[in-house]
């Protein structure tokens, strides 16, 4: 039986020239998004219009309820748990897979990808490019983009920053690609993938002037919908005109369901679930599919069609064979479209979990096989407990009635389908082209203990997981060969045992080397690619004095300079840069003492030219913060929250009065800009743009506006630094595979000060691991998320229980003993509720009382003062145990590997004591420590004396 509105036709392949192909996916779109769906807010009349006369897909599927997964599927038309791409976060586009680029050109197409990437980064480590894997010209973000984006990637090269709305410049950018095919006579696959409506939203004023009756945000999440089917509309005129849009096909749909941060109560109807779930709401999308030379009239199926089926297909439209195709998991629908198909007899499969980094057997996660009729739940719980539903999805689409207890004729069968399907996944996620060979070494490496980690312990899979190298069970236990240089790897009770000619890494954080045999070359490498460099404090603190010692279970036990981590480590290459051995960056040694805005700093960086690099930029605040040294001073002239003795920095010189900044006290002048952009409101501003700055003399991170404000500023190069591979790990734990640290996954939702906060992590026993501290200062700043706000952290990994919560570190801020540092997760507000500093700046707080005892605590903002701030609890990392204060400078060296920037806490300037010698604690004071240096602060009791502590 045939569709109507299909012009009949029995072979479309035969009857029709190939059609150009274009692919459009949004980003966390609701299945009832569109106008065309009812939605009474959506304006959508391009997608509407493509409805209007193409096939509208009811029942389109996601393969996979987050984005990268989705995308990997429809390159591949295979499930991406076949080939690696097993979560978010470490999803990387295999290049030994045939995607739909590569195959197309046996058609001798020409091929474009524009807009979101998202399967491998662009730049550094697992990095998997459009240009590698078939596609001829690619302008490409790894993530998300709005307005004015500045991490687009063209064909390689670093993309200046653009001008307006995302949609509009990708939708551009495949115009240009379409022309040149148009004038070259060729045939092209073009693929755009927008980030909208991914959070955050940001909309051009024009666009959200349409929904000014709604909330700022709202306007800005509708705006951009807007801005995205406006740019499908440009695209189909330009079809038009370039006379091709009779045989150019055209699909969209989006690449999962909405998360629970959309407007929209109504974004998947009442369908169950939204993003990162398997249900309806999931997975279940819009899609319109338009060929005006083949579709005659709008036309509206419920046959389920699926992601997988894109590369199918494609393939069969243009009559193209793949030699050594992997196994497929969708479905070609040509039928469908050639008015043949009235049921589906191909099932459609999904399997997710978000914290899987190995499959390990097929009771993992949440597998779902769905048919015409039925779909069949299979949920597996962190302790292995197997769980089924079963829905009949014609009858129930909002899978309220359960059938798994009583219609068990249709259950049993499909079990036994979804277990074989899964089995044949897991044979080709273990498969590889080369054979680890029968080498006695892996015996006895084996035979060193009886008990060895598999790779699946926390911080092993993904560190030794080079192409090269084959994971293989011997005697139980596992070991890895890298053939190339003829290597094995095993791992027992804290050592890495090496057989084999050369090992090109180090051990994860914790375990050393041992040679068993034949090594003749160790090259050691950084083997994470997110090192969180310590904050530097070697000094123990109760609330106001030094300690000399402090051992476990003794109160203020766990703070910053209980644990030593991976020290500072700089190099001075003599030319003017300097080289962090940590985090391999490259810094620019000297220090700029002209303020300029935000933009004039950032063009003055990438116009660098210094020790022979031109590819200098303005740091991310992440990598500016590496530099970060909390034994930094304010009362200590030319002690500094950076290392003076390798980089140059010195006090700003006197001001005009004329000058914006003569008001301002020395501690607000070492203010240094990132280019990390604050998607918040400025001063709950919403027409002003501001970025993150670090200020080196006070130790602070907060946020300036980019054109009213002029800073300081220090360029760096290098890629990579700062990004964050979150797992879940299933209980209730989350480890950054990125800096190998474990966290806590949800906050206890109360508030402590800083000595309770130190003891509530001390003593948190969890997930089997009794470890657990509160995090130094830079390792709470590390999982920040800058692309969020309210709060500044990412909700599909963490839960936070209050989105406007601040969270204690163990560090003491500098050597202003009563206070501690914290980052605020929530907006850094004042007194008076005004988000003065933005979510995910770092400031300090008196570690005991009541904000009433501090009246005039604040500074010149009059910051908010908590001081029951949250603690979000850490374990793992580069660290070892201290118990004792040492006095870095009498002993003229630290941790970091510097001297000189050690500041004895019990060193307080006569001044500081002299400035409150007539005043009450809790006033206001100021004292003067050189010319050009006045220090303004409260007085604080310190080691039994009223002193002037700095602000």
């Amino acid at each position: 039986m045939g569709i109507v509105g299909f012009v009949p036709m029995n072979n479309i392949a035969s009857a029709y020239e190939p059609p150009n192909i274009i692919l459009l996916m949004s980003d966390d779109q609701g299945w009832k998004q569109t106008g065309y769906y009812g939605s009474s807010t959506v304006l959508s009349p391009n997608l509407d219009a493509m409805a209007a006369s193409g096939l509208q897909l009811n029942r389109f599927y996601a393969t996979d309820p987050v984005c990268s997964l989705t995308r990997a599927s429809v390159l591949t038309g295979c499930h991406h748990n076949r080939h690696g791409c097993l979560n978010v976060k470490n999803c990387v586009l295999d290049t030994q897979e045939t995607t739909l680029a590569e195959a197309v050109k046996q058609a001798n197409y020409v091929t474009g990808h524009f807009g979101k990437w998202h399967i491998g980064n662009l730049k550094g480590p697992k990095s998997s490019l459009p240009g590698d894997n078939g596609f001829d010209q690619w302008v490409s973000s790894k993530l998300i983009f709005d307005l004015d984006a500045t991490d687009f990637v063209r064909n390689g090269e670093d993309e200046p920053q653009i001008e307006g709305d995302g949609s509009d410049f990708i939708v551009k950018e495949a115009i240009s690609f379409i022309e040149e095919a148009v004038n070259n006579g060729d045939k092209f696959l073009a693929v755009i993938w927008y980030a909208t409506p991914h959070y955050p939203w940001s909309a051009l004023d024009s666009d959200k002037a349409l929904f000014s009756t709604l909330s700022e945000e709202e306007q800005n999440f509708y705006g951009e919908l807007y801005a995205m089917d406006r740019s499908i509309g440009t695209l189909r005129e330009k079809l038009k005109a370039l006379g091709i849009e009779q045989n150019t096909r055209l699909w969209f749909m989006s690449d999962n369901g909405p998360t629970n941060k959309n407007p929209d109560n109504q974004a998947s109807g009442a369908l169950k679930g939204g993003k990162g779930e398997l249900w309806e709401g999931g997975i279940r999308v819009q899609a319109v599919f338009e060929w005006p030379e083949v579709m005659t009239s709008a036309t509206k199926t419920n046959i389920p069609v699926s992601t997988l089926d894109i590369y199918p297909t494609i393939l069969d439209i243009l009559n193209i064979t793949v030699e050594n195709q992997a196994e497929l998991d969708g479905a070609s629908i040509l039928p469908l479209l050639e008015g043949t198909m009235t049921e589906r007899t191909d099932a459609i499969p999904f399997w997710f979990d978000s914290s899987i980094d190995t499959l390990t057997g097929i009771d993992v996660g949440h597998a779902v096989w769905m048919t015409e009729q039925y779909k069949l739940h299979k949920i597996v719980d962190t302790s292995g407990i197997v769980e089924y539903q079963l829905y009949d999805m014609k009858n129930d689409a909002v899978e309220k009635t359960d059938l798994s207890l009583t219609d068990t004729s249709v259950l049993e069968p499909m079990k036994t389908i979804l277990d074989t399907w899964q089995q044949t996944v897991l044979a080709d996620f273990s498969e590889t082209d080369e054979t680890a060979p029968n080498d006695p070494a892996a015996t006895a490496i084996m035979a060193e203990s009886d008990t060895l980690f598999s790779w699946a312990e926390p911080n092993f899979p993904t560190y030794f997981s080079p192409p090269n190298a084959v994971t293989q069970s011997i005697e139980g236990y596992f070991a890895r060969y890298y053939s190339e240089t003829d290597t094995w790897l095993a791992t027992k009770e804290g050592i890495v045992y090496v057989y084999g000619i050369l090992f090109n890494d180090i051990p994860p954080v914790g375990l050393s080397i041992k040679t068993v045999g034949m090594v003749t070359d160790y090259i050691p490498a950084t083997h994470y690619s997110y090192v969180v460099v310590d904050a530097g404090q070697s000094v123990l603190y109760n609330n106001n004095a030094t300690l000399t010692s402090v051992q476990q279970g003794e109160p203020f036990f766990g703070q910053d300079a209980n644990y030593f981590g991976t020290p500072f480590s700089y190099t001075d290459n003599g030319d003017g840069t300097v080289s962090d051995n940590n985090t391999g960056l490259l810094w620019e040694q000297a220090h700029h003492g002209e303020r300029l805005s935000y933009y004039s700093a950032k063009t003055a960086c990438e116009s660098l030219e210094l020790g022979g690099h031109t590819d200098w930029r303005l740091p991310t605040l992440k990598e500016l913060f590496s530099l970060a040294d909390f034994r930094g001073s304010q009362w200590k002239e030319g002690h500094f929250y950076l290392d003076g003795n390798v980089f140059d920095f010195d006090y700003p010189d006197s001001v005009a009065d004329s000058d914006q900044f003569s008001s301002h006290t020395v501690q607000m002048m070492g203010q240094t800009w990132s280019s990390t952009i604050y998607i918040g409101d400025h001063m709950n501003n919403s027409n002003m743009e501001a970025a993150f700055f670090f200020n080196f003399l006070d130790g602070h991170i907060k946020q300036a506006p980019t054109s009213k404000n002029t800073l300081f500023y220090r360029c760096v190069r290098g890629d990579g630094y700062g990004e964050n591979e979150f797992a879940d790990n299933g209980d209730s734990t989350v480890t950054d595979k990125a800096s190998g640290l474990m966290w806590q996954q949800a906050d206890d939702g109360t508030g402590r000060n800083w000595q309770d906060s130190l003891a509530y992590c001390e003593g948190l026993e969890l997930a089997g691991h009794n470890d657990w501290r509160l995090p130094d200062i830079k390792e709470l700043q590390s999982i920040v998320d800058y692309t969020r706000h309210d709060p500044a952290i990412d909700p599909e990994v963490f839960t936070q229980t209050d989105p406007e919560g601040w969270f204690w570190s163990g560090t003491t801020h500098g050597d202003n003993i009563t206070t501690g540092s914290y980052i605020c997760f929530g907006k850094c507000d004042s007194k008076e509720g005004v988000d003065t500093h933005g979510a995910g700046a770092q400031r300090s707080d008196p570690k005991v009382g009541s904000s009433a005892d501090y009246p005039n605590f604040g500074g010149a903002q009059d910051d908010d003062v908590r001081i029951n701030n949250y603690a979000r609890c850490v374990r793992g990392g580069n660290v070892s145990l201290n118990f004792d204060s040492f006095d870095l400078e009498t002993a003229g060296s630290s941790p970091g590997g510097s001297s000189g920037n050690e500041t004895a806490a019990k060193e307080v300037p006569a001044e500081a004591v002299a400035a409150c010698s007539t005043l009450n604690k809790g006033d206001a004071c100021s004292f003067q420590r050189s010319e050009k240096t006045t220090i303004s602060g409260i007085c604080s009791t310190i080691q039994s004396s009223l002193i002037c502590v700095p602000l």
